[in-house]
């Protein structure tokens, strides 16, 4: 729930969403120091103030075997 709190704010500074396209997905068994297993999938996205955004989408797969976003970042 927090990560879904904090993305529109990350976002806004780029205006209007516009599209998305995948560029890059990457399976990892650690992540930061972390065992587990890790799926981190990079977008490649236009907004109205900013043609030219890198969306990278961090998941984790919990102890009950789905897949919760626990990052999330927009350059």
């Amino acid at each position: 729930a927090t990560w879904m709190d904090n993305v529109p704010k990350l976002r806004e500074p780029f205006g209007k969403f516009g599209e998305r396209h995948p560029a890059e997905v990457a399976y990892r068994k650690s992540l930061a120091g972390k065992s587990g297993d890790y799926v981190t999938a990079i977008f490649l996205s236009k907004f109205e103030k900013k043609a030219d955004v890198v969306e990278t989408v961090t998941t984790v797969r919990e102890p009950d075997g789905r897949w919760r976003v626990t990052g999330y970042q927009a350059k």
